[in-house]
């Protein structure tokens, strides 16, 4: 039987090129990483008993008091509790890094989701760095005098880096939130290296074949 050395050459060929390719890209995405929002303090993982705290009217604020220990703080995630029917009303967010206002935003109650056994996290973008602490203050606007919405509070914990109204009698109670900054992440190395192993396994067994089905000394 005639054997086809050029086959042998060209599946080598790719072969090798194939794992110089996945090094490259191995080596790649070492040096540039992706970098993706993480959540670095929360307290949504083991919450027993969810409260309520301050009614958040037309007239009425709440003020969360966080510490970020000078990391790069890059969103706030807070959840909202809203009782009775609702058409209308905002709750307008102010975010403070000392008397900076470094951030505005508006939730329509419309849009927001709450569910007291499982509360969902409204997002508040912030983007700043080596901050020591930043202030939120949210008040309503057109918000219905029949309307009960505010935060929610994990009342079996203590105090935290982020509390409720700081400056009141209620300077104890710990919304349900969660801390974002940057990290970076490598999602593309484990797979690169399965690819990297598989391949070289094909080159191998390739060559033992090579060796076995061709002609040689």
């Amino acid at each position: 039987m005639r054997i086809d050395v050029r086959k042998y050459k060209k599946k080598y060929l790719i072969g090798w090129l194939t794992f110089v390719i996945e090094v490259m890209l191995f080596f790649y995405f070492l040096a540039f990483p992706v970098i993706e929002e993480n959540a670095y303090y929360f307290n949504t993982d083991n919450i027993e008993n969810i409260g309520k705290a301050g009614v958040i009217t037309n007239s009425r604020t709440n003020v969360l008091s966080i510490q970020a220990d000078g990391k790069k703080l890059t969103s706030v995630m807070v959840s909202f509790y809203m009782e009775q029917d609702f058409e209308s009303g905002e709750i307008i967010y102010q975010v403070f890094h000392g008397e900076d206002e470094i951030s505005d935003g508006v939730f329509e109650l419309k849009n927001l989701i709450n569910d007291g056994s499982s509360p969902y996290l409204s997002k508040i973008p912030v983007n700043i760095e080596n901050t020591k602490g930043i202030k939120i203050i949210f008040k309503g606007s057109d918000i219905s005098s029949n309307v009960k919405v505010g935060l929610y509070i994990d009342n079996l914990n203590g105090q935290s880096y982020v509390n409720l109204n700081d400056e009141s009698i209620n300077r104890y109670q710990v919304p349900v939130f969660q801390l974002n900054t940057y990290k970076k992440s490598y999602p593309y190395q484990w797979d690169l290296l399965l690819i990297m192993t598989i391949n070289g396994i094909w080159i191998v067994l390739l060559k033992e074949k090579r060796y076995y089905e061709l002609p040689h000394k």
